[in-house]
């Protein structure tokens, strides 16, 4: 014992020591060291009551306070102390230092000299701090009524509870381009660390809970991530660095880019899982499940189950019809890829969109209402948002009311405002007028292919390869058939080169060129020669071949402006009433 001035109780075994006070054990190797500018030591109980920069040492841990009331047992080793008014514990090992700060700290020890239990009351901190913070991620807590430390009896930290709001931070090293801190806070916090004492290896927190992921460097991979549940259940690796963190609530996360040319990101669910890369602690993968929903800045997409990865930025919808929508269109699918960095999709099985109106394609389909709905389906489809394609394929379908296209490929190209189809095509897209017996009727189109592409703003669809139009009981064949269209959709004229065969009931057609006029219902019929035989009237051929349908009429021209001379030659049957006459 020392101290500038001291005062002996004998009958009490009582000692007052003022000034520079120091009272040392030393029982065994690791003596205790208790300091202060007063202090009460009653020997015979084991109390010292420690006033003014009061502190207790052994070997490199300390406990600070203002006032500090201490326990030793008969041995004379610290047994119990309580540190009150910037109370201050400092526990160090070869590996790391752990230090607790709060307005009061009681402290019990154990044989070894070890420490037990620690209770910081009142605005408690712990830190841990690693010794070699180049790949260790240092933990941080505080709250505001209490932390509860218990200690395994080597000494070792083995959990933490808080009660009042609680925040833990985990500062991850700076040696990675995507290194990330996380900040854990909610109404209650629980920790259990791994037999070291030095590592985390699980937390709980629990009401109104929030994590919060915050890169250390800005780029356009990198995102700060606010994730709010009800309750996280958090698992480690080594070295404080997070594994996953479940909330087992409804949860939803919202990140926010580093850069200003990206947008932020919305996740909600059920529950949801979060997945961080071991080397730099940002999220890998977030798993979502239970109507999951997930948006980016006009795109939102739901599902039983999302998955998103860090990595590539897809998300992956799964289970429960997975959709996705924005303001031009909605999609279905049984799976669907959004590969939000290249921003992209992929569905898969089941494909069925939905264009709110023939706007919403910039005319890239070829039907005639602006404002109704057009639907495509097929077995895959993949977009390209930034080009504004979108490829179907597999028994694909596209349809506005009654008019439609089918084909094994479907693509449309919204920014030309142009559908390219493959692979037998079928349609029925426009209507043609017709006259018979001087009155007017529309009648459908149908028409058949290898390939087919429209253009909108030359009011264009062009069939190649094998082409057969149908319209009532006419048909016209060929290699290639060009059709124009008026503003309303409807047929202004169709062109069809390449062994053209025109067949309608009684009559039939041949040439290498045929133009059907819908303003006069006339078929301009070209061909080396171009032949017309009809069943009743006989047959025409010649250079060019004029019929005008609803007038029942052939025109022929031996010479045309492509070739100015040549014959007509005509074959004329003759009923039987006029033999007799």
């Amino acid at each position: 014992i020392n101290a500038a001035k001291a005062t002996y109780e004998k009958d009490l075994d009582r000692f007052e020591l003022e000034n520079n006070v120091q009272i040392i054990t030393v029982e065994d190797s690791k003596p205790t060291k208790l300091t202060a500018e007063k202090a009460i030591y009653e020997q015979s109980f084991g109390k010292v009551f420690l006033t003014g920069n009061a502190q207790i040492l052994q070997g490199e841990d300390i406990i600070k306070g203002n006032v500090i009331n201490a326990e030793l047992s008969p041995d004379k080793k610290l047994r119990y102390a309580t540190a009150i008014g910037n109370a201050y514990l400092k526990q160090k090992t070869s590996e790391r230092t752990t230090e607790v700060k709060a307005n009061e700290l009681n402290a019990s020890f154990n044989q070894n000299q070890k420490i037990q239990k620690a209770n910081a009351v009142g605005n408690g901190d712990v830190a841990i701090i690693p010794v070699n913070s180049n790949d260790y991620t240092k933990f941080g807590m505080s709250a505001p009524k209490a932390i509860n430390l218990d200690f395994r009896s080597d000494g070792t930290l083995s959990n933490l509870q808080t009660q009042g709001r609680t925040t833990i931070k985990l500062d991850s090293p700076n040696n990675s381009p995507d290194s990330a801190n996380k900040k854990l806070t909610a109404d209650k916090i629980n920790t259990t660390f791994r037999n070291n004492g030095n590592e985390l290896a699980k937390a709980t927190a629990i009401g109104d809970a929030e994590l919060l992921i915050e890169p250390l460097r800005s780029s356009p991979q990198n995102y700060k991530t606010v994730i709010n549940s009800s309750r996280f259940d958090c698992e480690f690796f080594a070295k404080n660095n997070a594994k996953n963190c479940s909330a087992n609530g409804s949860a939803e996360v919202v990140r926010f880019p580093t850069v200003n040319n990206k947008n932020k990101q919305n996740l909600s669910a059920n529950t949801l899982n979060a997945v961080f890369n071991q080397q730099t602690q940002d999220v890998e993968r977030f798993e979502a499940n239970g109507k999951a929903k997930f948006s980016e800045a006009d795109r939102n997409g739901i599902a039983n189950q999302i998955i998103y990865t860090a990595d590539d930025e897809v998300v992956k919808f799964r289970g429960g019809e997975p959709t996705v929508w924005d303001s031009n269109a909605r999609a279905k699918a049984n799976e669907i890829d959004w590969d939000t960095r290249n921003e992209k999709s992929h569905l898969r099985g089941d494909v069925s969109t939905t264009y709110y109106s023939q706007k919403k394609t910039n005319g890239a389909t070829p039907f005639g209402s602006l404002n109704s709905p057009v639907f495509l389906t097929a077995n895959d489809a993949k977009f390209d948002h930034q080009a504004e394609t979108a490829l179907y394929t597999g028994n694909a379908r596209a349809w506005q009311e009654n008019n439609y296209v089918r084909a094994e490929k479907l693509l449309l190209q919204q920014k030309q405002g142009e559908m390219y189809a493959e692979g037998k095509v079928q349609s029925m897209i426009y209507d043609t007028e017709r006259t018979f017996a001087g009155r007017k009727s529309k009648t459908p189109v149908y028409a058949t292919a290898d390939k087919m592409f429209y253009q909108s703003r030359n009011n264009l669809i062009r069939y190649e390869d094998n082409v057969d139009i149908r319209q009532g009981t006419d048909r016209i064949v060929g290699g290639i058939a060009n059709v124009y269209l008026d503003k309303n959709n409807e047929l202004s004229k169709t062109i069809v080169e390449k062994d053209v065969v025109i067949t309608q009931p009684n009559r039939r057609a041949t040439g290498n060129y045929a133009q059907y006029n819908a303003e006069d219902e006339s078929v301009i019929l070209r061909g080396e020669p171009a032949q017309i035989n009809d069943a009743e009237n006989g047959s025409s051929n010649g250079r060019e071949i004029i019929v005008y349908l609803k007038e029942n009429r052939v025109v022929g021209n031996g010479k045309t402006t492509q070739n100015d001379t040549g014959r007509i030659r005509s074959v004329y049957k003759i009923k039987e009433k006029q033999k007799e006459k």
